[in-house]
This record gives C-alpha cells, structure tokens and sequence, in this order.
C-alpha cells in the first residue's frame, strides 16, 4: 500500500515537475515522441529503487511504468495549453496533447480528453466520444466519472436530458467524497432546486458528508453553480453577496 501512495506520488510530482518547465519550453508532439526518455526513466526508477532499500519499508519499490516521463510531458504541455500559462489558452491543443498521452496507456490524460471533447466541442462525434470514455470510467467504479456524466444529463448534451438520472449520478459522485458534488445537492436541497423538496436536514447531510477528497470553499463552489448556469441566474447580485468567493 505504502509503495502504490509513493508511487502515485511520484507520479504527480513528475507532472507538476514538467509543467513547470514545459511551459516556459514548448515543444512540439512530434518531438516528445521522437525522444528516448529510456535513460532519464531508469536513473529515476535506480534512484527510488535504492531510497526503498535503505527505508524501512514493508513492500519493495516496484519501478515506474515504462513510458511515464513521455506521458507526463505529453500532459504537462496539454495542461500548458489547458490553462493559458507559457502560451495563450487553446483547448484544442490541450486536446490534441491529451489525445496522444492516452493513447500510450495514460489514465489521467484520457479522462481529461474526454471532459474536454464532451462539454468544450461542437462536434456531436467527438462529444460522443468522451461521453464513452467517462461512461466507461463510470462503469469501472469512477465515482468522480460519475460526476461529470451527470453533468451532461442535467444540460442535454449527446444524450436527453435527464434530471433523475443526473441527480443519480450527482449522488454517486458525492457518496464518492467529490465535494464539489457534496456541496451541489446541499444547496439544491436547501435552494429547492433540480425539482428536488427543500429539506434542512438534507442539506445539511450533503454539506457535512465526508470524506471530502477535495478542499474546496462551499461559497465559492456555490458561486460557480450559480455563475456556469447550473443554478438558476435569477437575482445574480444577491448570490454574489450571500456567496462571496475568496
């Protein structure tokens, strides 16, 4: 268990690595593909391999799956491109990045791939697509899956729009400890929103549920449900008073 945190860790941290200085140094799909990354990958796996020797450790380090430091340099330039930082903002860029990180095996590249083609594009083959990824991940047990897929139910989008199924889905990906979906049905339950009976005590469950895998501020998620249209739009001022975002 300890090995799988380190590694997941480790992981992570080569991402956050990279994009910091992916940004500041694009380069082009073609030419981290082109790379052999064979040598940097094993110093790193000798590196840890050997930290775990010296560790008092239950479980031996089991090394890096082959291909991690591509992925992560696909993803890190993705995540440039995603959010604007290096370079100006393009999600159809971020898009194409993604695309090829996950075609090498890469989890975390084909999830986000699969939001962006859902709720980012206008081509109802490519919104398909990625309502089948997540669908897929959904069936796999991804509560936070289960999230963004009853997004897309609550707005209609590829499939009909289906209030019960995405309240469903929103459930699952609260009962999962997502809290942006533990605060969603809080404040619908207190708001009497998405045809849901007001009820305190069932606002206050939502509210309080844990685990809470994200840190994230009941004020400003609320906020933003009101400002992206999940919530009615009625009395913009008064949510933007009694929910101040910090």
């Amino acid at each position: 268990m300890i090995t799988r945190i380190i590694i997941a860790f480790l992981l992570v941290s080569a991402n956050a690595f990279a994009e910091d200085n992916e940004c500041s140094n694009i380069e082009t799909v073609e030419e981290i593909l082109a790379k052999d990354y064979s040598e940097q990958e094993a110093a790193v796996n000798q590196y840890w391999s050997e930290a775990f020797d010296k560790a008092p450790v239950a479980e031996p380090y089991k090394p890096l799956p082959s291909g991690w430091l591509r992925q992560s340099k696909l993803n890190a330039v993705a995540n440039c491109y995603l959010n604007g930082v290096g370079v100006n903002q393009d999600i159809g860029e971020a898009a194409y990045y993604f695309s090829h990180s996950a075609n090498l095996g890469n989890a975390q590249a084909a999830h986000t791939l699969a939001s962006l083609l859902l709720f980012y594009s206008d081509d109802p083959t490519e919104q398909q697509k990625g309502l089948n990824q997540l669908s897929k991940e959904v069936s796999e047990g991804s509560s936070f899956s289960a999230g963004k897929l009853g997004q897309a139910y609550l707005l209609g989008i590829v499939v009909q729009q289906n209030i019960s199924k995405a309240l469903e889905l929103f459930e699952q990906a609260a009962q999962g400890g997502n809290t942006h979906w533990q605060f969603l049905l809080s404040h619908a339950y207190q708001m009497g929103y998405l045809g849901l009976t007001k009820s305190a005590e069932k606002s206050e469950y939502w509210k309080n549920l844990e685990p809470k895998i994200h840190r994230l501020s009941y004020n400003c998620e609320i906020y933003n449900l009101y400002q992206d249209g999940t919530f009615p739009r009625a009395n913009w001022s008064k949510v933007q008073h009694e929910y101040p975002c910090q």
